[in-house]
């Protein structure tokens, strides 16, 4: 029951009780318990106000220690966003200088490949021109060498007058008219000679420079002519004591390919300039003794070359027989 439930039933009693004095008694006792009541509700609400304000105190220090630490949030995180962005611009800052430093190497190697491409478009065409001139010189040592051959083998050539080989030092056509009648009464037969001239070509072993002229010499025979020699006694006896033996069919011999020069000297198959330089100084010593007296041209062999031994000094090679 509440106070003023109470104070009522006070009032309402002592009314019936004691009339109309009893009444004022009880206004008045009715007036103390609702002053009485009231200073309780102040006293209740002056709590709840002062609990109000220690509550709103609390919530005031919260919200300000919650601003706090918002304020050193927001400035820790724009503290961190400030160094996110310094890092991105010196990141940003990096890559332009390793770009531009990458556009510059990348600028100085097409320097340097186009420098390289000039240089080897050079040298390209330095080549070009090397391999045309050894063309050149290729095509123009061709014709000589082509020259060089045809007279080799015009004169490797039987004489068309005398039918004498080139290659064995034995020629009338290079002496004077008036040594062909001595040569005639001093020498043989001339079929017995060239019968023992051709039997010793067939059987003996073939040399460099005759083994070059083999096969215009298979080809073109000597015609059966009168040829006058002017040999020495001795070979003539000894051409006439020998039997006449028929003559060894021919066939192609093989010579071995030139080796190395030693020493100056060419073993192996002579060169085209080595056999006509023998041609010609044959010649030459054969028209010098024809206007110095008797042509000996078994001793101008003899001079121009030893037993066993080629035109350039070397020794002979065995020819392989084909």
């Amino acid at each position: 029951m509440s106070r003023a439930e109470r104070s009522e039933t006070a009032l309402s009693r002592g009314g019936a009780k004691w009339g109309s004095t009893g009444r004022e008694e009880a206004e008045t006792a009715l007036h103390d318990v609702m002053a009485q009541c009231m200073s309780e509700q102040t006293a209740d609400s002056s709590q709840q106000l002062r609990e109000s304000q220690r509550a709103l105190k609390r919530t005031r220090q919260h919200l300000q220690l919650q601003e706090a630490r918002s304020r050193q949030l927001v400035t820790a995180c724009a503290a961190k966003l400030r160094d996110q962005q310094a890092e991105a611009a010196r990141a940003e800052a990096l890559k332009e200088r390793q770009f531009q430093r990458i556009l510059q190497q990348l600028a100085v190697l097409q320097s340097k490949l186009k420098r390289e491409q000039k240089l080897i478009y050079q040298e390209m065409s330095e080549r070009e021109q090397l391999s045309q001139q050894q063309a050149r010189e290729l095509e123009r040592l061709r014709r000589t060498n082509r020259r060089l051959l045809g007279k080799v083998t015009r004169l490797s050539a039987p004489c068309a007058r005398c039918g004498t080989k080139p290659d064995s030092g034995i020629s009338d056509c290079d002496e004077p008219d008036e040594l062909a009648p001595k040569q005639a009464k001093t020498g043989g037969s001339p079929d017995s000679a060239l019968a023992s001239a051709e039997s010793s070509d067939t059987a003996s072993p073939p040399t460099a420079e005759r083994g070059i002229m083999k096969t215009t010499r298979e080809q073109r025979k000597a015609p059966p002519k009168t040829v006058t020699f002017s040999l020495s006694d001795e070979p003539r006896e000894r051409e006439k004591s020998a039997p006449r033996r028929p003559p060894l069919p021919l066939k192609p011999r093989l010579i071995l390919p030139p080796s190395a020069h030693v020493n100056g000297a060419t073993f192996g198959q002579p060169s085209i300039v080595s056999t006509i330089s023998q041609l010609l100084g044959v010649e030459l010593e054969a028209a010098a003794g024809a206007a110095g007296g008797r042509h000996d041209p078994g001793a101008a062999l003899r001079h121009t070359r030893g037993p066993g031994e080629l035109p350039g000094g070397g020794a002979r090679q065995p020819a392989l027989r084909g």
